[in-house]
């Protein structure tokens, strides 16, 4: 099988598992550090709002947080 298609539905299954609440800023976040206030402005949110579905998406090991507020997918 394709290795692609394979990472493709691997990445798809795992973005699933992701309640709806927190899948906008879910989807911001990447593999590469990005900041709090980069999420703040992609997802259109007040920070307040960002930080809470941050911090549950770290608790619920979706994401980590890296120093200087910033993020990435697990």
């Amino acid at each position: 099988m394709n290795k692609c298609k394979d990472i493709e539905q691997e990445w798809k299954y795992e973005s699933k598992n992701v309640p709806i609440k927190y899948k906008n800023v879910y989807e911001i976040i990447g593999n590469m550090p990005i900041d709090i206030n980069t999420i703040c402005r992609r997802a259109e949110l007040p920070i307040q709002d960002v930080s809470e579905q941050l911090t549950m998406l770290e608790l619920n090991e979706y994401i980590r947080a890296l120093p200087g507020d910033m993020f990435v997918k697990v």
